[in-house]
């Protein structure tokens, strides 16, 4: 693929860490989570020379043990240009140059319509109209419906809040 003339002047130096898994697992999770931008994406230093960058990614790939979603730590992509990257070995050698910027991926969730992009996602499921987190509405409305329950099943009758 030919990059465009906006994707080539928006591009920005950076790497990619590689794990075992070509796909994550819990895609769910990771979506919603930052997917790859979040998880597997390395930001480089570019007040540094170009030349550093795959040291700069070798030194990340080096304390990132375990890829999350993606398994233990195999190695790293450096992308230097839309039209360039190199794939490292966990030891930081070179083993391959693609003709190409690598890219792990979008997860793009849809709800019944159009996809949308993780972060809107989140802010949709994330928020109540109350304003407080959904995870803290269904926890308190599992409490009451728990105290309902209790209540019946010791012969009580329930209030009703």
């Amino acid at each position: 693929m030919i990059p465009d003339a906006l994707s080539t002047a928006l591009f920005i130096p950076h790497g990619y860490l590689i794990g075992t898994e070509a796909r994550p697992s819990q895609i769910t999770i990771y979506g919603l989570t930052g997917g790859p931008d979040r998880w597997l994406k390395i930001r480089l230093d570019l007040s540094q020379p170009p030349v550093t960058f795959a040291i700069q990614a070798h030194a990340a790939a080096k304390t990132t043990p375990i890829v999350p979603f993606r398994g233990p730590t195999t190695g790293f992509i450096v992308n230097h240009t839309p039209t360039r990257s190199v794939r490292f070995d966990l030891s930081g050698n070179p083993i391959e140059c693609l003709p190409f910027a690598y890219s792990p991926g979008q997860v793009e969730p849809s709800v019944g319509g159009p996809k949308i992009s993780a972060q809107r996602f989140a802010k949709l499921i994330g928020r109540c109209p109350t304003g407080q987190s959904i995870f803290a509405a269904m926890s308190r409305a599992s409490t009451r419906s728990l105290r309902a329950s209790a209540s019946v099943v010791f012969g009580r009758v329930p209030r009703v809040m």
